[in-house]
């Protein structure tokens, strides 16, 4: 399903403007509101269930009296995700679908992940700039650890190919398993910034890292991405977030970012690109 606006160009301020419900908040009022279809009907029916798939030993009976109301819960959440993606992507001028290929990003940390799907994607110009936030979803772990991961993505497009480099949030990146970078090492930077941050690119953008991290944008990147972590790759900008993102607040925190990156960046990114278009051929051909 395709949402359209005809809204050409979205700035900062109409995301601002946009004022939501978060998810869970309506979960939990749905849930009040139908309580005996969501509460009372369900322990009427499958609590008797359970306690005679104990009494006969039926583990069957028993599996589906305690699972049953996670699942009925699940896709009661599921929906309200869905209208809530879609009433933001109304109210501040966006495009929505439900889903997209996969084949549609790239990045490290969409690389050699297992049965990896995306949803919930709202997309538009935002300064100009192509963006599309998204979903993306991987199973993570085997057997008994084997789990649904989600992440929040805000994709950034520009119009030149840009240096590959990952900004790793030592607070909050991606769990206990940080992603794995293939010939990128790790940067140092002036200041307190190796504190928040480490900064990884290949051997060749060292040069380029530092024109990129001035004082004024490690300071905004300070401020602003305690919750985030950014990748910089081909002609794309992603920023991810850890876990799937269902208020306003995180929504309008990360556009409130990515304000900043096409503002502030993209006249850094506009001064190397010669240098960067020429070096990316270099290494091809060697």
């Amino acid at each position: 399903m395709v949402q359209k606006n005809t809204n050409t160009n979205i700035e900062f301020e109409q995301i601002e403007a946009v004022k939501l419900v978060g998810v869970w908040t309506s979960f939990w009022n749905t849930i009040k509101q139908k309580l005996f279809l969501y509460i009372v009907l369900p322990i009427i029916f499958f609590v008797p269930v359970m306690f005679l798939g104990i009494k006969y030993h039926d583990a069957n009976s028993f599996v589906l009296a305690v699972f049953f109301p996670f699942v009925l819960y699940f896709f009661i959440y599921r929906s309200l995700m869905e209208k809530f993606m879609k009433c933001f992507a109304f109210r501040a001028g966006f495009n929505y679908e439900k889903t997209a290929k996969i084949n549609s990003v790239e990045g490290t940390l969409f690389n050699n992940k297992q049965l990896p799907t995306i949803s919930e994607v709202v997309s538009g110009l935002y300064y100009n700039h192509e963006t599309r936030f998204f979903i993306f979803s991987t199973v993570e772990g085997s057997g008994e650890y084997r789990k649904i991961k989600y992440y929040s993505v805000l994709e950034i497009k520009f119009d030149m190919m840009l240096p590959d480099i990952v900004l790793n949030n030592k607070e909050n990146f991606f769990g206990s398993n940080p992603l794995i970078f293939v010939n990128e090492k790790k940067m140092k930077l002036e200041g307190d910034f190796d504190k928040y941050f480490d900064i990884y690119a290949p051997d060749e953008f060292e040069i380029e890292v530092l024109q990129i991290f001035t004082p004024e944008i490690m300071q905004i990147f300070i401020n602003k991405t305690k919750d985030f972590n950014m990748e910089i790759y081909k002609n794309k900008v992603y920023i991810y977030h850890n876990s799937r993102i269902n208020n306003e607040d995180g929504i309008v925190s990360m556009y409130d970012l990515a304000k900043d990156i096409i503002q502030k960046l993209g006249s850094i990114f506009e001064s190397m690109k010669s240098d960067v278009e020429a070096m990316e051929k270099y290494y091809k051909l060697t």
